[in-house]
């Protein structure tokens, strides 16, 4: 219990989890055969951990105004987040879980939400039409903001194994250490993103080719050393960069309009006014680097934001209750 109406908490919450299951690709990651085509099989050896302190700061409502304040500070780890039966989940080093350990897709450091109401008191004590049409109205907002989620570097090459089968995406099997641009939308939207002048280029100034048998990018090694998982042990972790900030307001203003009671009305028929206004600041949020080239290091766009999340969008609501 705080002063001002205010409520203050702290708390901790942690997990663990055991035996999710993962896709393994059994023609990979068993003994090399040349006879069996793709035989993938489910295995429940996922394992992961949650940690996270959780602060809180609450306003009651008093005088007209009530607000409450979220702040998360939080680290998820695991070896493999989502079950879809698809390429887009597929582990980059499957054949070594401790290789895929490493920062959760869905992992955010810190988050925070903030949610008011405003009863607006303009002309809220008056009883004549101006008071009924004026006042009465409500100002309602949530502010949310992050940092980002995870991303890993990939190859747009694939591993060829015995059997004749393509596996990928894979990770560099080098980092040569460079630290990237921090994690700005501003350094998402410009070219090269995180990493400037990534793709090397000869004296014509062309682009070289990633798969001439030499590198191509000036931070990571895209050179493979055959086609075996084995001998070519990722040089990168999983998710180890993180992906564009996040923020975004929405706001609300709100009345209801008692009606006179008649007839088939009932009684006290009411009829509700509401605006939402969705990213009201038309902030620019850039979408997670998921896509096939943007997290890709032998891509022109590698490091860059390639797609934006919805803009503002302004919305009506009408309701008559009775």
């Amino acid at each position: 219990e705080l002063p001002f109406n205010l409520v203050g908490t702290l708390g901790y919450q942690g997990s663990r989890s055991n035996n999710f299951v993962r896709i393994e690709p059994l023609h990979l990651t068993m003994t090399p055969s040349t006879t069996f085509r793709p035989v993938f099989f489910g295995v429940s050896d996922v394992y992961g951990y949650y940690n996270a302190m959780n602060a809180r700061l609450q306003r009651r409502f008093s005088n007209g105004f009530q607000f409450d304040l979220n702040y998360r500070f939080a680290k998820s780890l695991d070896s493999y987040s989502f079950e879809a039966p698809c390429a887009c989940t597929n582990q980059t080093y499957p054949i070594d879980q401790k290789e895929e350990f490493g920062l959760s897709d869905f992992d955010v450091r810190h988050f925070v939400t903030l949610s008011g109401l405003w009863d607006l008191p303009f002309f809220r004590s008056q009883r004549s039409w101006v008071g009924k049409l004026l006042g009465g109205w409500q100002l309602g907002g949530i502010m949310t903001r992050h940092t980002g989620f995870p991303w890993t570097p990939t190859i747009s090459g694939s591993i060829r194994g015995p059997n004749g089968e393509f596996f990928g995406p894979i990770r560099p099997v080098a980092y040569y250490g460079e630290r990237p641009a921090n994690n700005s939308n501003e350094n998402f939207l410009r070219a090269g993103g995180l990493f400037p002048n990534n793709l090397i280029v000869n004296a014509s100034g062309q682009r070289v080719d990633c798969n001439a048998g030499a590198g191509c990018s000036r931070y990571f090694s895209t050179v493979l050393n055959g086609n075996s998982f084995v001998n070519n042990p990722p040089g990168i972790g999983r998710n180890t960069f993180f992906g564009p900030k996040y923020f975004n307001l929405d706001m609300s203003v709100q009345k209801r309009f008692g009606l006179p009671s008649f007839g088939v009305l009932g009684e006290n028929p009411k009829f509700d006014v509401r605006f939402n206004f969705f990213n009201i600041l038309n902030s620019q949020n850039i979408a997670p680097l998921g896509s096939a080239s943007s997290n890709r290091v032998n891509e022109p766009n590698f490091g860059e934001g390639t797609a934006l999340l919805a803009g503002r969008v302004i919305e009506l609501q009408l309701r008559f209750s009775f």
